[in-house]
């Protein structure tokens, strides 16, 4: 069987046009198309590694503020606690100032209700003594009491030293008044008893030297003498300051039982 050359050149030709037109219309425009989707891919890579990219710029952003905000979160913690214990110690110390001032008062307040307490008993306690010394003195002896407080007075008087006498004539020298207080208001007699005893003892001129009477229920069965700047007194008070005392005993006693 003999080869037509003519049949295969043609069929070369026919397989050359063939060839052309699959490049010219199929292949080509598929390169083309995978191409272009090779380009398109890329592209969404490129876009897809650049939003990976930006995605870890912004979590470490983030991280980074969540770092920011435990940070400022814990020193917001710590001053706020530092506020939380100053203001504790504040209010604390307020609290105790309050306890402390209120405890002050209350004492002040006790101190002061013990003080009209001792007053007040001191005051029965004497205005019954006077009564009780007076009914006694009249019923056993016929004596006043004033009487016996001027007795009393003038011993008093009598004892002085020559010092304390020599103060009170230097004084009297000069005194153009003598202050004589009682507890209560003396009788005429006493008065003039009194007045003469304390002229003649501290050489007094009645004519340069006015006598004034004043009744001082402070004195508390006594009987005081001024004579310008000196002063000589008798009375009860010393005997009850030793049951003043006892009496401040028991009553703080009753104090520390009652707190």
């Amino acid at each position: 069987m003999g080869i037509d050359l003519l049949t295969l050149v043609a069929q070369i030709i026919n397989l050359l046009v063939l060839i052309w037109l699959l490049k010219r219309f199929l292949y080509k425009p598929v390169l083309n198309m995978l191409k272009e989707r090779q380009a398109l891919i890329d592209d969404e890579i490129s876009r897809a590694r650049q939003a990976t990219q930006n995605a870890i710029a912004e979590e470490a952003k983030y991280q980074e503020k969540v770092a920011a905000f435990d940070a400022d979160r814990n020193k917001m913690l710590e001053q706020i606690q530092k506020e939380a214990d100053a203001l504790r110690e504040k209010l604390t110390a307020e609290a105790k100032q309050d306890v402390t001032r209120l405890r002050k008062t209350w004492k002040n307040e006790l101190e002061q209700e013990k003080q009209a307490f001792d007053i007040s008993i001191q005051n029965s306690i004497v205005k019954n003594f006077k009564l009780f010394a007076s009914d006694a003195l009249k019923d056993m002896a016929g004596v006043e009491l004033n009487e016996l407080v001027l007795k009393k007075f003038k011993e008093c008087v009598e004892t002085m030293t020559a010092a304390q006498r020599n103060q009170f004539i230097q004084s009297a020298s000069s005194a153009k008044q003598i202050i004589i207080s009682t507890d209560t208001r003396l009788d005429t007699q006493i008065r003039t008893d009194l007045k003469d005893f304390l002229f003649s003892t501290f050489d007094l001129d009645e004519k340069s030297v006015k006598a004034t009477f004043k009744v001082d229920a402070n004195l508390i069965c006594g009987i005081q003498v001024q004579i310008g700047e000196q002063i000589t007194s008798w009375n009860l008070q010393n005997y009850l300051e030793a049951f003043e005392n006892n009496m401040d005993v028991a009553f703080n006693e009753l104090i520390h039982q009652g707190v």
